[in-house]
């Protein structure tokens, strides 16, 4: 025996849900799907930032790594040689450095022929839609003879996406200066000598993740005592 209502309260249940569920469900879901999104795309994110840092990491380390070395091969006695140059533009520092170094490394095997000492030169040059730098290191071999003149550049791209390139260099009394001129002396101080007792590099690289500061590093490469004399 059926009791009153069972068969209203199964006409009901086979129609289905109501637009009222249907709503709360939809409404529901979109709510998770939001939060799952948002926490994907702040996955997307770290692992961006962390890929970023990892990259530059790793060419910081080894270009800091080149300008020391050559610096550190640096043209001893009268021959020596070293014009630092302070630079600007609209994001900060672009300077250059060029020194004579009389053990060059070798890059990507396109360097200048053996026989002489070599002009190496470290700049950065405004390029791209971003109006970052790009890293390039230069060389020219130094002719024989009276002249002393380079020979044509040979140009090696190193790094893109730099931010800022600073050199800064340090006077026989340890103070810095940001520029030091060819024959030495730094603003015309010729007690100097011929070189700086060191420079000190600053390479920062372009954040790749909106809101992430910019990754610094820095070097303090000590120039051959014999040249300082």
């Amino acid at each position: 025996m059926r009791a009153p209502g069972d068969d209203k309260r199964r006409a009901t249940a086979a129609a289905g849900f109501t637009l009222l569920e249907v709503l709360l469900a939809i409404a529901i879901f979109a709510l998770v799907a939001a939060m799952g999104y948002g926490a994907y795309t702040a996955t997307l994110a770290n692992v961006a930032a962390v890929e970023g840092d990892s990259r530059d990491i790793a060419r910081g380390a080894t270009l800091l790594s080149r300008m020391a070395d050559e610096l550190g091969a640096a043209v001893l006695g009268p021959e020596a040689s070293l014009h630092g140059i302070e630079a600007r533009y609209e994001k900060g520092r672009r300077d250059e450095v060029l020194f004579l170094c009389r053990a060059p490394l070798e890059v990507d095997g396109g360097n200048v022929a053996a026989g002489g000492p070599v002009l190496v030169g470290y700049r950065g040059e405004v390029e791209g839609d971003e109006g970052l730098l790009t890293l390039y290191r230069t060389e020219q071999l130094v002719l024989p003879g009276d002249s002393g003149q380079p020979a044509t550049e040979v140009r090696h791209l190193l790094a893109k996406g730099v931010r800022e390139l600073r050199f800064s260099y340090q006077r026989i009394d340890g103070t810095m200066t940001s520029a030091w001129p060819a024959g030495g002396g730094g603003e015309g101080r010729q007690d100097d000598g011929l070189l700086p007792r060191a420079v000190r590099a600053e390479l920062v690289f372009a954040a790749d993740v909106e809101g992430a500061a910019p990754r610094r590093f820095t070097l303090l490469a000590l120039l051959p005592a014999e040249a300082r004399r």
